[in-house]
């Protein structure tokens, strides 16, 4: 099915909402809009009704590996509707913030699909990776029979002064090693102490996919990396997290939420557009004096008790945590650990309950894709 553009339907459906319903909502992706590489039921129609009632939405997610345009489209492909990049936050997203103190500076980046290219996007200047370090010094991790290519300029001129996990590793014992190398060899740095900063993106221990249990995911690694460098080091790793469940993931989304507000309202002539693109300049950027308008409720849906449901609980304020039984979480009447404030069945309950808080007749809104 052919993704339906945004304009089509804001604009060619009744919206039966209020000028500002005053709600918005954040979908987690795996195991609510898709599982593995399959669209799960109603979708594409939920997403609709919420176009149609002029409802904010956006996808909060601890995949990536892409840059937010690649993710959207690749969503939008396997749902059928289109999902524009600046409703799409990925677990990486939020590293957009490290640009003004390390934009200019050599960065380690771990992770699989095109994270070089994420990075690079945001700003980033100077990245290596793990193979170009170990390519550099083949002896930092001998049990692979690495080409020799000296990086230029080289480690001592000029050396990583941050490290990024920004997806999923895949090669953890050289990326361990040569993580561990960089943590503590600035120079001057005190002997066996970390010496420069570790941001990890995705603190997830485990993902729905298709395999019929859980699946491995980031927060694994960290699991790692976090053990050896204690035992290594003999103190323990300083990091600095993003992604669900973390603060500063959950910040980014509610900016994320009044830019995408500042968008509906514009399309259906509630604001002109200079009050949107002035409203977006500082919702962009999520600084804590950004001038957000009030939610009186946002929702996360997520299958994910540890991650979607804890964030939201952690989060506090307007939001509000709607635990779905479409994957991770899929039996019982809630989680014991993470409880969700609403349980559904699945998203098309989850945006029911979304609409009814909303004032939102949608009519002709409904199962339209």
């Amino acid at each position: 099915m052919r993704a339906r553009p945004l304009a089509r339907a804001l604009s060619g459906t009744r919206l039966a909402a209020q000028a500002d319903p005053g709600v918005a909502v954040a979908f987690d992706i795996d195991g609510v809009l898709i599982r593995g590489n399959e669209a799960l039921p109603h979708a594409a129609e939920s997403l609709a009704r919420l176009d149609a009632g002029g409802v904010p939405w956006i996808c909060v997610t601890n995949g990536g590996g892409v840059t937010e345009d690649v993710k959207a489209r690749e969503v939008s492909e396997l749902i059928g509707y289109e999902i524009e990049p600046s409703q799409m936050v990925c677990c990486h997203t939020p590293f957009r913030a490290k640009v003004p103190d390390f934009g200019k500076k050599r960065v380690l980046i771990l992770g699989c699909r095109d994270v070089v290219g994420v990075m690079r996007s945001y700003g980033f200047e100077d990245i290596v990776t793990v193979q170009d370090i170990a390519e550099d010094d083949p002896s930092r991790y001998p049990f692979i029979d690495w080409k020799h290519r000296p990086l230029q300029p080289s480690l001592e001129e000029r050396p990583v002064e941050a490290v990024f996990v920004v997806h999923d590793p895949v090669h953890w014992a050289p990326d361990v090693q040569i993580t561990l190398d960089c943590l503590v060899a600035a120079p001057g740095g005190p002997a066996g102490k970390q010496t420069i900063p570790f941001f990890h993106a995705n603190p997830d221990l485990v993902f729905a996919g298709r395999h019929s249990a859980p699946r491995l995911a980031s927060g694994a690694f960290l699991e790692v990396i976090s053990h050896m460098f204690h035992k290594v080091v003999g103190s323990p790793l300083r990091a600095e997290l993003v992604g669900k469940p973390t603060k500063a993931t959950f910040d980014f989304a509610r900016y994320s939420l009044a830019r995408r507000r500042d968008h509906v309202l514009a399309a259906r002539g509630q604001e002109s557009a200079e009050e949107a693109s002035a409203h977006e300049s500082h919702a962009v950027y999520g600084g804590e004096d950004a001038e957000v308008p009030p939610f009186r409720s946002i929702y996360m849906v997520g299958d994910n008790p540890t991650s979607d449901i804890r964030g939201a609980n952690s989060a506090g304020g307007p939001w509000q945590s709607v635990l779905v039984r479409t994957g991770i979480f899929s039996q019982g009447e809630n989680d014991k650990n993470d409880p969700g404030r609403h349980v559904k069945d699945g998203i098309k309950d989850a945006v029911e309950l979304v609409l009814q808080d909303a004032g939102v007749a949608d009519a002709e809104g409904r199962g339209r894709a």
